[in-house]
């Protein structure tokens, strides 16, 4: 799908641009996934952390929904993963020191045999030899009950007691040396609480100030909501929801109002200058009225983005120029159900999403996303009804056939679009 020239070049530039559309409008594709696979990525998350209790926690939800593990298990949509969930608690289990448990569930995954067929988890099978090694063995006598009662305190993670206790074995212990090991062990741990206290105290403040702005933006006191934004970007840069809502913030003080999409193409029908009263009409040899003209006219014409880089270009000279506002509105409300159209597909709502970004189409748009989409959506329907629907793939084609003809070098990104969708429309 991606031309023999610039191949990569244009595949940075589409990403960026689909993750920017992404990072603007859509939802965590976690929200329309089933209960056991939150729980069961939550579970490997923490294992990943090291949090080994929150981690036996998760993967205790993630059993009670799904109590068999399977290699290649469907999760949402068409992904497919391995679950594996008495592998992973029962690392977590051999971490916490129970080792009956951790024993159970080790065994319970190699008996059942779905780690041996893994397509996906890598590490399940050495995992699975390692460990099962590790809790097998004999556990080596503590010959210092102080050392015993440290990393009992150890694990309940009273890591001020634990140290208390190792610190109180003597050199001339033969328990001394792992005494201080063990130790050091919980002086790292104390460390983590400790970063973790801090790092919980900041993120209080970033929600706080988050749902303030959610609040003030709500009462439509737009300087006070910027506020909020601002300072939760302030604490954490990486906060895509409280950039968007700066950025609708910006686009509503910019626009008094947004044309519905039903107007959008009654408004796209009327002349270029129609808005205009002769006595508003620039003069013709104007620098400002060749780009007022030409956007007009293109707008028109459908060409969508190429009208608005020709007004946008007009505002920076005359940012009040008389009708310029009109088109700028109508633009925004074809990016607008664009956006509503690409939302409704990543929510599983494929037949809504072809009815949004149809009714854009027929407004016109040169925008490659409506098509992608549109394409996708079709494409999705096709693959649901166990590929029957021989029209739905025939309108998956015609619309993604419109897409490369708008950019030849658009490629999808099977970060966000299911494999499946990419190989059937990659087959047209």
């Amino acid at each position: 799908m991606k031309s023999s020239g610039h191949s990569r070049y244009d595949s940075k530039m589409v990403r960026r641009i689909i993750y920017i559309v992404v990072l603007t409008i859509l939802p965590h594709h976690l929200l329309f996934a089933d209960a056991w696979y939150e729980s069961y990525e939550k579970g490997l998350e923490a294992i990943r952390q090291e949090q080994w209790q929150k981690a036996v926690g998760f993967m205790n939800d993630a059993i009670e929904e799904k109590p068999d593990s399977r290699a290649n298990a469907k999760t949402y949509g068409l992904q497919f993963i391995d679950y594996f969930p008495y592998l992973y608690r029962g690392i977590a289990y051999s971490k916490l020191g129970n080792r009956t448990k951790a024993l159970a569930d080790l065994e319970r995954a190699e008996k059942d045999g779905a780690v041996q067929n893994a397509k996906k988890d890598a590490d399940a099978q050495r995992l699975l030899r390692e460990y099962l090694d590790i809790v097998r063995k004999p556990v080596p006598p503590q010959s210092d009950p102080k050392l015993a009662e440290g990393i009992r305190l150890f694990r309940l993670k009273d890591y001020k007691g634990a140290i208390d206790q190792f610190n109180g074995i003597p050199e001339s212990s033969p328990q001394y040396k792992e005494a201080v090991r063990q130790s050091g062990l919980a002086q790292e741990e104390l460390k983590k609480l400790e970063s973790a206290a801090t790092t919980n105290e900041k993120k209080d403040r970033i929600d706080k100030a988050y749902a303030m702005g959610e609040q003030f933006l709500k009462q439509n006191d737009l300087a006070r909501a910027e506020e909020q934004f601002t300072a939760v970007l302030q604490l954490d840069a990486s906060r895509a929801d409280a950039r968007r809502n700066l950025d609708r913030i910006k686009t509503l003080r910019e626009k008094a109002a947004i044309p519905s999409a039903s107007t959008t193409t009654e408004v796209l029908r009327q002349p270029a200058r129609g808005s205009l009263s002769s006595a508003q009409k620039p003069g013709p040899d104007t620098t400002k009225f060749v780009l007022f003209r030409d956007g007009g006219l293109l707008l028109s014409a459908g060409m969508v983005s190429q009208a608005k880089a020709k007004l946008m270009s007009l505002k920076a000279l005359d940012p009040t120029y008389p009708g310029l506002e009109k088109y700028l509105e109508t633009i925004g409300s074809i990016e607008e159900n664009i956006r509503k159209g690409i939302t409704s597909f990543f929510e599983g709502e494929y037949q809504r999403a072809i009815e949004q970004l149809t009714e854009t189409s027929r407004a016109g748009s040169d925008n490659p996303h409506l098509y992608a989409f549109l394409a996708c959506s079709y494409a999705a329907k096709y693959l649901l009804t166990g590929a029957e629907d021989k029209a739905l793939r025939q309108y998956a084609a015609d619309a993604f056939e419109k897409m490369k003809k708008v950019d030849a070098r658009y490629a999808l990104e099977g970060k966000f679009i299911s494999p499946g969708i990419i190989a059937l429309l990659a087959g047209q």
